[in-house]
C-alpha cells in the first residue's frame, strides 16, 4: 500500500504503543498520525485521571487531527490496554471521527490482559469489525517482529511482511 491508502492512528502514554505504530507505518509505507490530548498525563495524578476516564467512559479534549481518516482506504488505530478498557483518548478520537473511516484494523500493547474487551469496545463504537487485529505485551514490542509481521501479512500486504521478515532476521 502507498502513502495516502493507510493511516496508522494511536495514542501512547508511555512510548510502547508509539514504537508499534512507527514499525507498523514503517512496513506498510503508510502516514502517521498520533492522537494528541490537549492537558498532559503525568506522575500519579495523571494514572489516577487515566483510570477514571476508563471507569466513568469519559474522553478527554483532543488536538485537533492532521489528517482526515476518509482520505484513506484503511485506519489502522492503535491503543494501550488501561484497565481492560480502551483509552480515554482513542474512544474520544473513535468518536469525534465515528463516521469517517472506511476499513480498519485494531492493534493494542497491554501489560497484563483485556485487549480482546479493548477490540470489542472498539467495534462497539465504530459499528463496524476490525479486518484484522494485533495486541503485543508491552516487553513483546521490542523483543520481536514476527507478530507484528503476520498483522501486516493479515491486512493482505504480503510485501510488507516480506520487507519486515528480512530486517527481523538481519
Amino acid at each position: 500500500m502507498t502513502s495516502r491508502t493507510v493511516l496508522v492512528v494511536y495514542f501512547s502514554q508511555s512510548g510502547t504503543t508509539r514504537t508499534l505504530a512507527e514499525t507498523i507505518a514503517r512496513e506498510l509505507d503508510a502516514d502517521l498520525e498520533e492522537i494528541r490530548e490537549t492537558t498532559k498525563r503525568r506522575g500519579i495524578l495523571g494514572v489516577a485521571r487515566s483510570m477514571l476516564e476508563v471507569l466513568l467512559g469519559r474522553s478527554p479534549g483532543l488536538r485537533p487531527s492532521t489528517h482526515d481518516p476518509s482520505d484513506y482506504a484503511l485506519v489502522l488505530i492503535g491503543t494501550p490496554v488501561w484497565a481492560a478498557s480502551v483509552s480515554g483518548p482513542v474512544r474520544a478520537y473513535l468518536g469525534q471521527h465515528k463516521t469517517r473511516f472506511p476499513r480498519v484494523a485494531f492493534f493494542a500493547t497491554e501489560g497484563g490482559r483485556g485487549a480482546d474487551h479493548v477490540f470489542s469496545q472498539m467495534s462497539e463504537i465504530l459499528g463496524k469489525q476490525p479486518e484484522a487485529t494485533l495486541v503485543l505485551r508491552q516487553r513483546d514490542v521490542v523483543r520481536t517482529l514476527a507478530p507484528t509481521r503476520d498483522f501486516v501479512v493479515s491486512l493482505g500486504r504480503a510485501s510488507a511482511g516480506e520487507r519486515l521478515a528480512a530486517s527481523q532476521s538481519s
